[in-house]
């Protein structure tokens, strides 16, 4: 049975089969159409598996592209060893959620930082118990700000880099990455103390790349964190799809 499973973002989407996480195939949201999704990945799934923030327009063209039975991932109260840490767990982004499956596994206390248009921090301990997180600015969402309320301000560079800039979209561009590495720097060495020195960090996103070579060399990147969440709940025998998921009706 071919299981698809599809990362609704802001900006992307994602799609793989839970068989083989690492072949991702990525299709910007702007170019998503009902009429060539089948051939633009080229799968035909006996189910798809979506998480999905806020996109339902997305919901709708996979539902017009693929008759099959759909399922979207929900956050709970807790599910496969992990402990939810919001007092209204459906609160909690799923993509949030699903990274906290992702890297259960580890058995370690984890700090999970996945920098998409938003940056998200979440610690979960050795126990499973998720401790709560912060939401921040993406580079880019941090850069438009800035733009939108300073004037004589209109230009961002495409490269980041730590070094002093002489230009000002250089200095807007590199004033970003020194703000999120440094503070992912200091955040993991003050909770090192706090969850123990075998806490990991681990880091995924599109903006992880950019900002890996600035940070503590303990960082590990994984970039198919929430597909390998998603295949972790999937894989669970103990659970039913309903402990995780809801069914998506086909009307």
């Amino acid at each position: 049975m071919t299981q698809l499973l599809v990362d609704i973002g802001n900006t992307n989407v994602k799609f793989a089969e839970s068989s083989s996480i690492d072949v991702v195939r990525v299709i910007p949201v702007s170019e998503l159409d009902e009429y060539q999704l089948n051939q633009k990945i080229d799968l035909s799934p006996d189910e798809v598996f979506i998480s999905n923030v806020s996109n339902d327009h997305v919901i709708k063209i996979l539902k017009a592209s693929f008759d099959v039975q759909m399922y979207q991932f929900i956050s709970t109260e807790k599910c496969c060893g992990i402990t939810n840490a919001y007092s209204n767990p459906s609160q909690l982004g799923v993509d949030r959620w699903l990274a906290l499956h992702g890297v259960h596994f580890q058995q370690q206390p984890c700090m999970i930082v996945d920098i998409g248009t938003a940056l998200t921090i979440d610690f979960v301990d050795t126990t499973g118990q998720h401790l709560g997180g912060w939401i921040m600015p993406g580079f880019t969402l941090m850069q438009q700000c800035l733009i939108s309320g300073a004037t004589q301000l209109d230009v961002v560079s495409n490269n980041m880099d730590s070094t002093l800039a002489s230009k000002t979209g250089d200095a807007i561009a590199n004033g970003s990455l020194v703000m999120v590495s440094e503070t992912l720097n200091g955040l993991y060495k003050k909770y090192k103390q706090t969850l123990g020195g075998d806490l990991l960090p681990i880091i995924t996103g599109g903006g992880a790349k950019p900002c890996l070579r600035f940070l503590d060399h303990a960082f590990v990147e994984q970039p198919n964190l929430l597909f390998k969440g998603m295949v972790s709940l999937l894989s669970q025998s103990h659970y039913s799809i309903n402990d995780f998921a809801r069914g998506i009706s086909s009307t």
